[in-house]
């Protein structure tokens, strides 16, 4: 999850900061994103520009931090080393990756420490360590001897591959626990009672956060106060269940359901369609059949455009969250939640972020008893819910205000001068990367000539 790129505020707003690199990129050129192409939308060639620049960025920050990692245990840049201590070596680099920390900030004995403490810490380091030997296998093959180059190769390589080895055991491991106590099959759903009967009596430890925090993050369904539930989607992707690993990222769980309205992307290929379309591709998939009240409010977003249905907005979104509430999101309105991690939660707020297992029974005593229901009748409950007013609101907010809404605008002089406006644009862009390469260059240049005129001088 690029920081900057996802709002952290629930906003369904394009007006955002620039990838989270503002601190890195020249001023000038930060200006020029943030202001004139943040406020005209970007463009497929202008994201490739971008793009390739954050991965230049993201392979410099592997190097640097390699090289705090030598110089924090001692090791000399130039040197090559043995198998045994080139592992070690990595090991440290993951452990220090993975939980967070800067090299710097701890002694040669309390590194040491760090690695060899990493499972306690962090208890899916296995697949971290077996992901990095793999690396190692494949962009190192047959070596003894290690230099800085080959362990920059092998990390470089396990860098862009560690995003789904997290989300397969770290994300699979939280969703498979979730799913275990799911309210009922196929809703996407667990009660909060459920959610920390899991702390208390399995020892999940995620399943701790308090209940302020939990609706603050978007994560709570609190249509039927007197039973409120974790709503699975919502919990997953939760900010506090992503690692910070980098100035640039952080290393979240997929959004399941980018995969859905990616088929729907691919078979449409439009920004919007009829109901009926929608309906045709999804009834491919190997789900269950939708409910005639998931079918009524896809008509009913329909009829909120005029007829067709905008992919990327809200209303659409909201609908997908019903019609697949194990993969999708609930969208909440803009600025009603916030996206942050424990931490940020008790530093903004003063209240911790988790409770402790007395306050979970505390919690689960004041609810009640349960009360016995089926799983069909659940269902049936599930699918009344999701037609009220408490959970559907037929407020609409698109990610583009100006292009998202149908209908397609027909080709007209507008719309060519649109083409000729971008085409100037990546010429701009193009002028600019230039004269701050010039700048540059004449900088570099002027510093070397006033060196020699001093070594002039001094001879």
């Amino acid at each position: 999850r690029i920081k900057g790129l996802t709002p952290r505020s629930g906003s369904w707003s394009t007006s955002i900061p620039v990838l989270g690199m503002g601190g890195t990129l020249p001023q000038n050129l930060v200006d020029v994103l943030e202001g004139q192409l943040a406020s005209d939308d970007y463009h497929l060639h202008e994201l490739a520009m971008l793009s390739a620049t954050l991965e230049t960025l993201i392979h410099g920050e592997v190097r640097e931090r390699l090289s705090r990692t030598y110089k924090a245990l001692g090791v000399d840049v130039k040197s090559s080393l043995a198998e045994k201590d080139a592992v070690q070596l990595m090991d440290t680099y993951m452990t220090l990756f993975v939980m967070g920390y800067n090299a710097s900030e701890f002694t040669l004995e309390g590194l040491h420490q760090k690695r060899d403490d990493i499972m306690e810490k962090y208890p899916h380091w296995m697949h971290v360590e077996k992901l990095l030997r793999e690396m190692q296998t494949a962009a190192a093959p047959g070596l003894n001897e290690f230099a800085f180059s080959d362990i920059l190769r092998i990390l470089e390589a396990t860098n862009e591959q560690i995003g789904g080895r997290i989300d397969q055991s770290d994300c699979q491991d939280i969703q498979n626990r979730l799913l275990r106590i799911e309210d009922a099959h196929s809703t996407g759903r667990v009660r909060l009672r459920d959610f920390y009967g899991s702390f208390m009596n399995e020892g999940t430890w995620q399943f701790s956060e308090s209940v302020d925090f939990l609706n603050q993050s978007g994560v709570l369904d609190e249509s039927d106060r007197s039973e409120v539930r974790i709503m699975i989607p919502n919990y997953v992707a939760m900010q506090e269940n992503c690692l910070n690993v980098s100035t640039f990222y952080d290393l979240c769980c997929m959004d399941t359901c980018e995969d859905l309205l990616g088929q729907l992307e691919r078979n449409i290929q439009s920004p919007h369609a009829s109901p009926q379309s929608i309906l045709s591709i999804v009834s491919t998939l190997p789900i269950a059949a939708l409910s005639a009240s998931v079918v009524a409010k896809l008509h009913e977003v329909a009829e909120h455009h005029g007829g067709k249905v905008p992919l990327h907005g809200r209303l659409f979104g909201q609908w997908l969250h019903f019609a697949f509430p194990r993969d999708c999101k609930y969208p909440h309105l803009s600025g009603t939640t916030t996206s942050a991690t424990g931490e940020e939660w008790f530093q903004q707020s003063g209240v911790q972020a988790y409770v402790t297992q007395e306050e979970a029974q505390s919690y689960i005593a004041s609810v009640g008893p349960s009360v016995g229901t089926s799983a069909s009748d659940l269902q049936g409950e599930q699918d009344e819910s999701m037609c009220s007013v408490n959970m559907w609101k037929l407020e609409e907010q698109l990610v583009d205000v100006m292009n998202g809404q149908p209908p397609p605008q027909p080709e007209t002089l507008t719309s060519r001068w649109v083409s000729m406006r971008a085409a100037l644009r990546t010429s701009a862009i193009l002028g600019l990367l230039i004269s701050v390469a010039m700048v540059m260059r004449s900088t570099v240049q002027q510093a070397l000539t006033f060196e020699t005129d001093v070594h002039k001088r001094v001879a």
